[in-house]
């Protein structure tokens, strides 16, 4: 996982960097600095060194091996209704579970005049924000039918949403950011990767997605919240 982070390595705008560990982020300023993130994460591809393209292969035939396998995988998977209902409702109070730790964070720390956390949780929550946005061009893009479509194969550009899955994409990049705001909290690093990779098994189990959407979804999520969010040097 730490390659998925290089990958799409980005050197930041002088103006989104330059409030990254030294002003408190009211709300206000969030859609300035998500439009700037989104701009460089989208050129980030184009910027890769030697090394990381090397990875590419790797990393596209990983991919390639679950997307051909997804179907069977996920019929294995598949359980009674209720199974398949408690795994959703699981999989959603876990989101927004991360969803309002960071929150909780942000305002918290927005409210109080308190920069750390404050920038904790506003990376988060940029984090996520740009997740989606990149999550819901791919989606558009590639149409992926979900398990539950249709005979279940997962056919790309037929008019569905599964892949990559929103919630790992989210979930991932919360964990990746929050773990680099508390580079010494151990606890926390095994909660927030925990709970993210909770998430993509639940969304598996729930019929929402393929694993190969998850897998993708976790390493894009990975990336993007590694690179928008500085490992925290500062004092909590």
């Amino acid at each position: 996982m730490p390659h998925a982070a290089t990958l799409l390595r980005l050197r930041l705008h002088p103006v989104a960097a330059a409030m990254r560990q030294s002003h408190i982020v009211a709300p206000w300023q969030a859609p300035k600095l998500i439009l700037l993130d989104q701009k460089h994460l989208w050129m980030a591809p184009f910027h890769l060194k030697a090394r990381q393209l090397k990875m590419l292969p790797m990393m596209g035939a990983l991919l390639t091996g679950l997307i051909v396998t997804d179907a069977s995988t996920a019929h294995l998977l598949k359980g009674s209704s209720s199974e398949i209902s408690r795994s959703r409702t699981a999989s959603d109070y876990a989101m927004n579970s991360m969803l309002g730790a960071g929150a909780v964070l942000y305002f918290d720390g927005w409210l109080g005049h308190h920069l750390h956390r404050n920038q904790a949780g506003w990376h988060a929550l940029e984090s996520a924000a740009n997740a989606t946005i990149i999550g819901f061009v791919l989606k558009t893009a590639f149409q992926r039918e979900r398990p539950y479509q249709d005979s279940g194969e997962g056919h790309f550009w037929v008019g569905g949403s599964s892949f990559p899955s929103g919630h790992a994409l989210a979930a991932w990049s919360i964990a990746a950011s929050l773990s680099r705001s508390y580079p010494h909290a151990t606890w926390l690093h095994w909660l927030a990767y925990g709970t993210a990779a909770a998430i993509c098994i639940l969304r598996v189990t729930a019929q929402h997605h393929f694993p190969g959407d998850v897998v993708a979804g976790g390493g894009l999520g990975f990336g993007i919240g590694s690179s928008v969010t500085p490992v925290w040097s500062g004092q909590p």
